[in-house]
C-alpha cells in the first residue's frame, strides 16, 4: 500500500532527524562541554525584563560591574555578530565574529597560535582598531598564510590591523 509505505517513511525520518539533533545537542553540551579551562568557573552575566529574556547589558554598566565586582578572578564582555572583512586583495567575506574586551582570551585560557593576543591598551578609546582572526577564516581567507600579520583590513568597514590568530571553537 503506498500510503503505508509514505507513512512508514516519513515516521522513520522524522525519528531518525530527532534523534540526531537530540545527540548533537547533548554532545555539545555535556560530552564534549565547553573548549576552554575551568568551564565550571564560568558564569554568563546579563539584563532582562519581563518581556525579553536577554538584554545583554551596555559597556557603562560593563565597566561598572567590573569596577565593583570582588568575588570574581575577572571579568569581560563580548557581542557577538556578523563580521565582513574586506580587503584590496579579495572580495569581501563574511564571518561569525564577536567583538571583545582585551582580556576574554586570558579569561577563557586561549593562547594565539599565531601573533599577539589583545593588549589593554587596544581598547582604549581613539586607539588603532586591532583584529584576532580565527583559524578558519585564516585558512580559509589567507591559506594559513603567517604573513597575515600586520595586514590592515576593514572589519565592517572599518580600517583594522591584524594582530593574531587564535583556535576555532
Amino acid at each position: 500500500d503506498p500510503w503505508f509505505a509514505l507513512t512508514a517513511v516519513g515516521v522513520l525520518g522524522l525519528g531518525i532527524g530527532v534523534n540526531n539533533m537530540l545527540f548533537t545537542v547533548l554532545n555539545a553540551h555535556t560530552l564534549r562541554g565547553l573548549p576552554v579551562r575551568e568551564a565550571h568557573r564560568l558564569v554568563f552575566i546579563s539584563a532582562f525584563d519581563d518581556r525579553v529574556r536577554d538584554l545583554g547589558a551596555s559597556y557603562a554598566d560593563f565597566l561598572d560591574w567590573q569596577r565593583r565586582a570582588r568575588a570574581v578572578a575577572s571579568m569581560s564582555a563580548y557581542v557577538p555578530a556578523p563580521i565582513t572583512i574586506a580587503e584590496e586583495r579579495f572580495s569581501p567575506g563574511r564571518f561569525d565574529g564577536a567583538f571583545v574586551t582585551a582580556n576574554v582570551f586570558q579569561v577563557i585560557g586561549i593562547q594565539p597560535v599565531l601573533g599577539r593576543d589583545f593588549a589593554p591598551g587596544d581598547e582604549r578609546p581613539g586607539s588603532p582598531a586591532v583584529a584576532i582572526l580565527g583559524t578558519g577564516a585564516w585558512q580559509l581567507r589567507y591559506g594559513a598564510d603567517p604573513r597575515v600579520l600586520g595586514q590592515s583590513v576593514l572589519v565592517n568597514g572599518v580600517p583594522a590591523t591584524i594582530i593574531g590568530v587564535v583556535p576555532d571553537r
